[in-house]
């Protein structure tokens, strides 16, 4: 049978032919349980475990209990304070007004919710943002002249800037710049290459038709001042190693303001420098 245990021996039938369970004789009732050794409670045992459970766990409870309201309390006050402005507050709250305050090493506070509350700023900035306004008055003012400025007022504002403008001239710029050369290093001065002066070691490349550092070429050196027609440097190219080749050239060869360099070997494609002498 469905969700039953119980044999037919164990079953009893009604006189209205309904079918049960035999409570008086079913699994053998009278069958000794062996419990010797087991100490079994009884009801006024239980009862009074119980009560000694609930007297040890019972203060604990409460102050646990008591606690937490408290904590709970200190937060809905730390809550007010931050959101409302009424003066009321920070008299009933003083104490946590008072703690949110202390030094907690970052230095004394001095928050108020008269003025530092959601709703003392809100109120502060206006309930449309109208606080606002008095404070951008001076940029709206200026944003409205610029855009109201006409074609002439613009070109008057432009040719001021340009008459007060002061650039310098020439001979200003060649002392200055002078005066910047003087103050760098030596070795950094002197490789600069200065107008009707002799400058030594200039050195350059050769490459031949390939592509490839010339070596061991005959290199011929002119030169073009100002361009003037190229006439021949006053000293012969020497060669230094991997297709690098030297010349000193001479003040003659530097007594301009644009000199153009050309070095030619058989073989090679020519070497083209342009050269700039500081005067």
């Amino acid at each position: 049978m469905g969700g039953g245990s119980w044999a037919l021996a164990e079953a009893d039938v009604a006189a209205d032919g309904t079918v049960g369970p035999d409570w008086a004789n079913i699994r053998s009732p009278t069958t000794t349980v062996g419990l010797s050794g087991t100490t079994v409670k009884t009801a006024t045992d239980v009862e009074t475990d119980t009560v000694d459970i609930q007297s040890r766990i019972g203060s604990p409870v409460s102050s646990l209990a008591a606690d937490g309201l408290s904590r709970f309390q200190k937060l809905c006050r730390y809550i007010w304070l931050s959101l409302r402005k009424d003066t009321f507050i920070a008299t009933d709250f003083a104490t946590e007004l008072s703690e949110i305050n202390a030094d907690n090493g970052s230095g004394i506070g001095a928050y108020a919710n008269t003025t530092d509350s959601d709703e003392a700023r809100r109120d502060n900035v206006g309930t449309a943002g109208a606080g606002l306004t008095a404070a951008d008055d001076a940029v709206i003012a200026a944003i409205a002249a610029l855009n109201n400025l006409s074609s002439a007022q613009a070109q008057t504002a432009a040719a001021a800037a340009l008459t007060a403008y002061d650039p310098p001239t020439r001979a200003e710029l060649t002392t200055d710049i002078n005066s910047v050369i003087a103050l760098l290093p030596d070795d950094i001065a002197e490789a600069i290459i200065k107008k009707n002066t002799a400058y030594s070691n200039f050195t350059f490349m050769m490459f031949d038709t390939a592509g490839d550092p010339a070596t061991g070429k005959t290199v011929t050196a002119t030169r073009s001042i100002d361009g003037a027609a190229f006439a021949s440097c006053a000293n012969a190219v020497s060669e230094i190693s991997s297709g690098w080749y030297k010349i000193n050239l001479a003040a003659a060869d530097l007594n301009g303001d644009n000199i153009a360099l050309k070095f030619t070997a058989t073989g090679c494609a020519p070497t083209n420098c342009s050269v700039l002498p500081e005067s």
